[in-house]
């Protein structure tokens, strides 16, 4: 089954990465100062890193495969 989510529910925009070049143009695309890099293969948080430079994605090496590069979302921390 398909979730939906509610109205306003921010769902970060990313892309699926194969090389160096394929991060370095979906850095440009989401035009965001910092970004999530996830592995597509990883589990309970390991290797999520939060990136902040094109040089930092030049040096990646892919250890775990293909990468999920998305734009870092602010949230809401505030006590309801």
């Amino acid at each position: 089954a398909i979730e939906t989510l509610a109205p306003g529910v921010r769902v970060p925009r990313g892309y699926v990465c194969s090389t160096v070049d394929d991060l370095l143009a979906a850095f440009r695309l989401l035009g965001t100062p910092t970004v999530v890099l996830k592995p597509c293969l990883g589990a309970a948080g390991k290797g999520i890193l939060f990136i902040r430079s094109m040089a930092d994605l030049c040096a990646y090496t892919f250890p775990l495969g293909d990468v999920l590069l998305e734009e870092e979302l602010t949230i809401d921390v505030t006590a309801d």
